[in-house]
C-alpha cells in the first residue's frame, strides 16, 4: 500500500512548530514515507528541508475562504489519486478547519495538533465546546501537555496522544562557565515571550552582580520596543539584542544560564535545545505546563509567570551556588535523553500505525 504524510502549516516561519515538522518530515521520509510540507498561506520558508521532503506551496494568502478551500481540495484530490492512504497531519488549528471542510468525501486521515496554549481561545464552556469540535472530527488528536489536552472536550481517549517535542543530540556540552555575565535567551520577539520581565529580571540581578548580562538571540515585531525598554531602564549595556543566530547550542555551551520568561508556552524549544547541551535553566511555570513537564524534577528552575523579583532571586541563589548549577544542568542533559528525536518519532508512528 502506497502511504504519504502531509503536513499542514501557513508557512515555514521562524516558529517552534515549523521546526518539529521539518524534523518530523525528514524522520519519515528516512522511514520511506512519501512526505509533503504543504504551505497553505504563503511561501515564506527559514528552515532548511531534507532534499527528500517536497515543500508544496499553495500561496493562498489573498484568496476568499472559499477559494482557499478549493486549491487545498484540489491538491489533496491529486494526493489521494496516486496515493492508497493519505495522513494529513495539520500543525495549525486554523489549517485544521481548512483541511477539514477541504477533504469531506475523500476518506483522507486527518490528525489535528496542538502546538500552544489553548486557554487563549477562552475558558468558558461555550468557547471549549467551539473550539473542540475541529479536533472531534479528526481521526487523531496530539498534544505536547496534559494540560493541553485537558482543555478538549468530549475527545475520546483512544484518540488522543500526548508527544512533546524531539530534542536534537547535540555535540556540544555546557562548558561549565559560572558568570552572570553570560546568559542568554533564545526567542522570538513577540508580546507572548514577556521579554519586559527578562529585561526587568537582569535589573535585578544587576544589584547584586554589576557584570550582569542578558543576550537575547531572535527577531520579531518587538525588538524595537524592547531595546528602548531596556535603555529607559539603564540596560543598554545588561541586555543586549544579538538577532538571529545559526549556532544555537554552540552559544549555549559557552554561556552560564538560559532564561525564559514567557507568560505563555507549548513546549519551547529553545529551553529543550538548552537541556541538550546540559546547561543550568530557568522558566517560567507558565500555561500550558511544557516547562513543568521537563525540569519540574530538578532538571531546572521554574518561576511564576511576571514576577521579575522572584526570578532574580532564584538567578542570584544559583550564582552563588555553582554546584547546584553543575548538578542541575547534569540532570537537564539526562532527562533529555528521553525525548530525543528517534524516541519521539517512535510515538508519532503509533499514531499513524494506529490510523492505517
Amino acid at each position: 500500500m502506497k502511504s504519504k504524510i502531509c503536513f499542514f502549516l501557513p508557512n515555514l516561519n521562524a516558529g517552534g512548530a515549523e521546526r518539529v515538522v521539518t524534523i518530523l518530515a525528514d524522520s519519515f521520509a528516512q522511514k520511506g514515507f512519501s512526505v509533503d510540507i504543504v504551505l497553505l498561506l504563503n511561501n515564506e520558508v527559514k528552515y532548511d528541508v531534507a532534499p527528500a521532503v517536497n515543500v508544496v506551496k499553495l500561496n493562498t494568502e489573498k484568496l476568499s475562504k472559499l477559494k482557499r478551500c478549493l486549491v487545498l481540495r484540489k491538491y489533496l484530490r491529486s494526493v489521494k489519486k496516486d496515493f492508497d492512504c493519505v495522513y494529513a497531519i495539520s500543525f495549525q488549528p486554523w489549517c485544521l478547519n481548512f483541511l477539514l471542510c477541504a477533504a469531506v468525501g475523500l476518506r483522507l486521515h486527518i490528525v489535528a495538533t496542538e502546538r500552544n496554549n489553548p486557554y487563549r481561545n477562552g475558558s468558558n464552556l461555550y468557547r471549549r465546546i467551539k473550539y473542540s469540535l475541529p479536533f472531534l472530527l479528526s481521526d487523531a488528536c496530539v498534544f505536547q501537555t496534559p494540560d493541553a489536552r485537558d482543555y478538549y472536550l468530549f475527545l475520546r481517549s483512544r484518540k488522543c496522544f500526548v508527544i512533546p517535542n524531539p530534542i536534537r543530540s547535540s555535540d556540544y556540552k555546557w562548558e561549565k562557565y559560572i558568570s552572570p555575565d553570560a546568559m542568554v535567551c533564545f526567542c522570538r520577539l513577540h508580546p507572548q515571550k514577556n521579554l519586559k520581565m527578562a529585561i526587568d529580571c537582569v535589573g535585578e540581578v544587576k544589584k547584586t552582580f554589576p557584570n550582569a548580562c542578558l543576550k537575547v538571540y531572535g527577531d520579531g515585531s518587538i525588538k524595537d520596543e524592547m531595546v528602548r525598554y531596556a535603555a529607559e531602564k539603564g540596560l543598554s549595556e545588561n541586555v543586549l539584542f544579538c538577532g538571529l543566530c545559526s549556532d544555537v547550542l554552540q552559544i549555549m555551551a559557552k554561556s552560564s544560564l538560559f532564561l525564559s520568561t514567557s507568560d505563555y508556552e507549548g513546549i519551547s524549544n529553545s529551553m529543550l535545545e538548552a537541556m541538550s547541551v546540559g546547561m543550568p535553566i530557568v522558566c517560567t511555570d507558565c500555561p500550558i505546563g511544557g516547562a513543568k513537564m521537563m525540569l519540574n524534577d530538578g532538571a531546572g528552575v521554574l518561576v511564576p509567570t511576571r514576577d521579575s523579583r522572584y526570578c532574580a532571586s532564584k538567578i542570584i541563589e544559583l550564582f552563588n551556588n555553582p554546584d547546584k548549577m553543575a548538578a542541575m544542568g547534569s540532570q537537564a542533559y539526562e532527562k533529555s535523553k528521553k525525548y530525543s528525536i528517534v524516541e519521539i518519532v517512535k510515538l508519532w508512528s503509533t499514531v499513524i500505525d494506529g490510523l492505517g
